[in-house]
């Protein structure tokens, strides 16, 4: 790219957290970009291995790269991302992961989409999934261009981007609120679900991939066991504040309220599989009407009688109440047939 000197800047966001092993191939992929107006930023999550001394070897050969620790509560990849776009410098910004890898003409290219479309508010490319290197595995993280509603994909699970797949503007973020810190898991969907409700403009770029994420590491992680009850809740306590969300907006249909819904039912179900509260928070689907009071019953016998389990495929009510979900839903709530799966690519 000519005038190289005159190109915004992009502003790489990277969390990090106990990841010695894995972050150097992610910093060096940073620096083997064409393009070379970035920043790249490692918000350290209180590490106590060797990330610190790994990341150094980057920053004081490379001013582009700045280590900085987390300042302030919560711990989390929520709040690292919310203070990296507080210092960042660029005029776009890329949230990567620590262990993910960009091709090397992935700044490049997607600048140059921002060029061609200045009003947006962010642009989503595809990534690809690998174990070892890129190219060893071909799985990609979705079908990007379903002729589909994003949102109603998110909401039912069919993740159709993930959190590096798209560079943003840094403007456009601020005004979004940045991350939800108090998000334990679900941060990546929570946000991306917000910014579509709040009607942000985007497109997607279904051409060859530019950034590939970890199938395959051992490696301590900052999610983490996703059925943990302190999880569990956490997710109830992001869908009270989406379903808030959603409900002010003037985008709010019949199709994502029951898609919110079956998020809640499914919560139910790993809590009551852990005899831990679930009953108390189905009643408040059925006080934030989200469904209509008859399905929020079929939906109550499923969970109390446990309809969902193997074991109970052939009683007779749960066929009777799977053949008036059929008749009228045309699809069964429970064993959703598009949620998400990943797809491999053809070699």
């Amino acid at each position: 790219m000519n005038g190289m000197e005159n190109s915004p800047i992009v502003s790489v966001i990277i969390p990090s957290f106990n990841r010695e092993a894995l972050i150097t191939e992610t910093l060096q992929s940073v620096s083997n970009q064409t393009y070379t107006n970035w920043e790249c930023l490692i918000i350290d999550d209180g590490s106590t291995d060797g990330t610190k001394v790994v990341v150094h070897s980057f920053v004081d050969k490379d001013s582009r790269f700045k280590w900085v620790e987390r300042h302030r509560e919560p711990k989390g990849a929520p709040t690292c991302r919310n203070i990296g776009i507080e210092i960042s410098e660029g005029e776009y910004v890329i949230f990567l992961d620590s262990d993910d890898l960009l091709a090397d003409f992935c700044l490049e290219k997607r600048v140059e989409h921002f060029r061609l479309n200045p009003t947006l508010d962010f642009v989503v490319f595809n990534i690809l999934g690998f174990k070892k290197k890129p190219g060893d595995y071909n799985l990609l993280w979705n079908v990007l261009d379903k002729d589909e509603d994003d949102l109603y994909r998110f909401l039912i699970s069919d993740t159709p981007w993930a959190t590096p797949s798209a560079i943003w503007k840094k403007d456009s973020l601020i005004r979004l609120g940045g991350w939800d810190v108090n998000a334990k898991n679900w941060q990546d969907w929570e946000f991306h679900i917000r910014a579509l409700i709040a009607g942000y403009s985007y497109i997607k770029i279904d051409s060859k991939e530019d950034c590939f994420f970890r199938c395959d590491h051992e490696e301590i992680a900052i999610s983490k066991n996703e059925r943990q009850i302190q999880h569990l809740k956490s997710r109830v306590s992001t869908l009270n504040n989406l379903s808030s969300v959603l409900h002010r907006s003037n985008v709010s249909n019949p199709q994502y309220t029951e898609a919110i819904a079956l998020q809640y039912f499914r919560i139910c179900v790993f809590l009551k599989e852990q005899e831990a509260e679930h009953l108390s928070i189905w009643s408040k689907v059925k006080s934030s009407h989200l469904i209509p009071p008859f399905w929020h019953y079929l939906w109550l016998i499923y969970l109390k009688k446990e309809f969902y389990k193997q074991s109970k495929l052939r009683a007779p009510l749960k066929r009777v109440i799977d053949k008036i979900l059929s008749a009228f839903k045309k699809r069964h709530f429970w064993a959703n047939p598009t949620t998400f799966k990943r797809i491999m690519k053809d070699r």
